[in-house]
């Protein structure tokens, strides 16, 4: 397993974004713990992962994970495996790694062939990045120490052993 990441942009206490750009490769599970560790190097404690109040969806999530997507199963196991927690819990979620305990939500917009230039169909997922703290846009007084929502975007990089390398980029909120 190798995995780095680089701060690309930004980084000083005063500069409102910091991006970062991690590359990970090596198995499914290592590219997990790779991931939970750039997390955890980065957000602390606040990247752990989240308590589920609902053992039965967060069994069935985990049971579709291991049926519909092995990959993220694998990779939620090297989550595991970097915070010392049980894979098979139903009290954590190891499936997705986050600062809050809501998932941030994205406009989606599906652009069928025949309004393309090129005839094929285009799939856009936009996300804003807004200015205010979680706690704001929830209408909270921000907490201490924290930043804005999309202050931290991350250009993540997986190159698993077995499977499609992958570039994506986002807000770890």
């Amino acid at each position: 397993m190798s995995g780095t990441t680089t701060v690309i942009a930004g980084g000083r206490a005063e500069d409102f974004l910091t991006i970062r750009h991690l590359r990970a490769q090596g198995s499914n599970r290592e590219i997990g713990r790779c991931l939970a560790e750039a997390a955890r190097a980065v957000h602390g404690a606040a990247a752990e992962p989240r308590l589920m109040p609902d053992a039965v969806v967060q069994r069935t999530r985990r049971r579709w994970f291991l049926e519909g997507y092995p990959a993220m199963a694998a990779r939620g196991r090297g989550v595991a495996d970097a915070f010392g927690v049980d894979e098979d819990s139903d009290e954590v979620a190891v499936d997705w790694l986050s600062t809050y305990g809501v998932p941030a939500g994205c406009s989606v917009a599906f652009y069928p062939g025949e309004g393309t230039k090129d005839g094929h169909g285009k799939l856009s997922r936009n996300f804003d990045f807004p200015t205010a703290t979680f706690t704001q846009i929830v209408g909270l007084k921000p907490l201490a120490g924290e930043r804005p929502l999309a202050s931290d975007p991350w250009v993540v990089e997986l190159h698993p052993d077995d499977g499609y390398a992958s570039s994506s980029s986002g807000s770890w909120t």
